[in-house]
């Protein structure tokens, strides 16, 4: 979709767009709003927002739909059953930004005789935006109905009992995961998704999900436990080493001062992996023998060029022999092979 110009390039650490690419799309707005279904009364700011439009240089610019508007969404079909979806996420998040500010009144209230008893909430007066996209929704980690409260206060209010208690831990989910790596700056949204989605498939998955939370696969509770007290396993770490690559990426820093950093780490590194290697049988008990079984093959019989009987799993011929890279020269040239005893060069030849 990006070569076909349908969308902007996705693996972007830009969260803005530059003035020149604000107008540029400005034109297609009636166009796109129409392929995704969107209302164009709401799309009434047609200025640009200075909290997603940079005066500034960008390099590929925010994530936003590309010069190319597809006569449908159905018309996507052919990039992938996600075509689709991923058009109109970044089409009305583009487009959101041109509907106007979310209002809302913000209700305290507090006992008269007891004014250090508070609420406080939200009542929604017009969406406005958030009708075109809610971004605060799509990336909440706790699934909440958001705008509905009725802003209704009574005279009196009812005692009760307040037992304390820790707050549950938040499910380790997809969405929570995300939004922990962007918080700590590791990676561009494409990376994020990219490697989420390596580390989540086939017989090395780190992670599996069930029922929308993730859980660690026998694999990935080694990979925590090896890497337990490591510096490659610090948020802190991975950030301090995309600042580096940023540096060295603007000429700010020599490759050499962060090639040194990487070497540090290692060394750091080794000997405590190797410590943590010794806790894996306390907590995953003792390793299970991986038997691999291979396919019998039938033996067959055949006789050599010399008139000799052998019998081996294949007949010895030229038609019949297993893979082998064969020196060009014996192309234009007659050979014949002669039985071996085993332990030796199984394939001897001697030429005519």
């Amino acid at each position: 979709m990006y070569e076909a110009k349908i969308v902007s390039y996705p693996r972007t650490d830009d969260s803005k767009i530059s003035m020149a690419q604000f107008y540029q799309l400005l034109p297609l707005v009636p166009t796109i709003a129409r392929v995704v279904n969107v209302d164009q009364s709401l799309l009434t700011h047609r200025k640009p927002r200075f909290t997603h439009v940079t005066t500034g240089s960008v390099d590929h610019g925010a994530n936003r739909p590309g010069e190319r508007v597809p006569q449908t969404l159905a018309s996507l079909s052919k990039y992938g059953k996600s075509g689709p979806a991923i058009y109109s996420v970044v089409a009305k998040n583009y487009l959101a930004m041109l509907g106007e500010d979310y209002q809302f009144d913000h209700v305290t209230a507090e006992l008269a005789d007891y004014p250090s008893f508070k609420t406080a909430f939200n009542v929604p007066v017009a969406l406005n935006y958030k009708l075109i996209f809610d971004s605060s929704r799509q990336i909440s980690d706790v699934d909440e109905a958001q705008g509905e409260a009725q802003g209704k206060l009574g005279q009196t209010a009812a005692p009760f009992i307040f037992e304390g208690a820790n707050k549950k831990p938040v499910r380790p989910t997809m969405k929570w995961l995300m939004n922990y790596l962007q918080h700590y700056n590791i990676g561009t949204g494409a990376t994020r998704v990219s490697t989420l989605s390596q580390i989540t498939a086939g017989t090395t998955a780190l992670m599996k999900e069930r029922r929308g939370a993730l859980s660690l696969t026998d694999t990935g509770t080694i990979s925590a436990i090896l890497t337990e007290g490591t510096i490659i396993s610090s948020t802190n770490a991975t950030k301090r080493l995309m600042t580096l690559m940023d540096q060295v990426g603007s000429f700010k820093l020599h490759p050499d001062e962060l090639l040194t950093t990487a070497t540090q780490t290692v060394t750091h590194d080794l000997p405590i992996m190797v410590k943590n290697a010794d806790k894996l049988k306390a907590s995953l008990g003792e390793p299970e023998k991986l038997v691999k079984h291979y396919p019998k093959k039938a033996k067959t019989g055949g006789q050599t060029s010399t008139g000799k009987e052998v019998s081996f799993n294949q007949v010895w011929g030229a038609t019949g022999l297993p893979p082998r890279k064969w020196p060009t020269y014996w192309l234009a040239r007659k050979f014949s092979f002669r039985s071996r005893p085993s332990g030796v060069n199984p394939w001897p030849c001697t030429v005519n």
